[in-house]
C-alpha cells in the first residue's frame, strides 16, 4: 500500500522553446539554465525542484552574485 501518492505534471523552462536574445546564458538540452560567468540561474530556472529546494537554491545564487560583485 502506497503512503503518498503524488500526481505532478512535467515542467518545461520557457526558455526550452523561446530564449532572450542578448543574453550570454547556456542552456543544457533539455532548455534548463547552466550556471555560467557572472549568470546564476536559481530554482526552476536549473531543474524541477521543489520548493524548499528553490529558496535554498536562491539564496545561494544571491550569494555568489554578491561576491562576484565584492571582488570587482
Amino acid at each position: 500500500m502506497a503512503d503518498l501518492v503524488v500526481l505532478a505534471t512535467g515542467m518545461m523552462p520557457s526558455t526550452a522553446l523561446h530564449r532572450p536574445p542578448g543574453v550570454p546564458v547556456n542552456y543544457d538540452e533539455d532548455g534548463f539554465v547552466l550556471d555560467g560567468v557572472g549568470v546564476y540561474g536559481a530554482g526552476c530556472v536549473k531543474k524541477p525542484m521543489e520548493v524548499s529546494a528553490v529558496v535554498q537554491d536562491a539564496t545561494s545564487a544571491a550569494l555568489k552574485a554578491i561576491q562576484s560583485a565584492v571582488r570587482r
